[in-house]
């Protein structure tokens, strides 16, 4: 059994990074729980998911390349390029796949 701040423990400094990811983690979706009445409702999740899902997606395509030596950083520029061209297709469209999410 390893006590929190012994060597080898959970609060050593190689961990610190990940512990604090966490902390932020459970901070932000208190945070949204807590501003949001219906964060944890099937349309709720369904909202926040599909708000959340494709900066995730992009996020992890770059940590990916970054951490392959491969730094490419034009990920951004392609995802604005996609923004941009999504909003030109679905404004005033919402029944177009990528309009709103509808409640049921």
């Amino acid at each position: 059994m390893t006590l929190p701040g012994r060597a080898g423990g959970m609060l050593t400094a190689a961990r610190m990074p990940q512990l604090a990811t966490l902390a932020l983690l459970v901070a932000a979706v208190t945070a949204s729980a807590a501003l949001q009445a219906e964060f944890f409702t099937p349309y709720g999740l369904t909202s926040n998911f599909a708000t959340i899902l494709p900066v995730a997606t992009v996020a992890v395509a770059q940590t990916v390349i970054v951490l392959t030596g491969g730094i490419d950083l034009s990920i951004g520029t392609i995802v604005t390029l996609s923004s941009v061209v999504t909003v030109q297709l679905v404004d005033g469209h919402p029944e177009r796949p990528g309009g709103q999410v509808q409640r049921r």
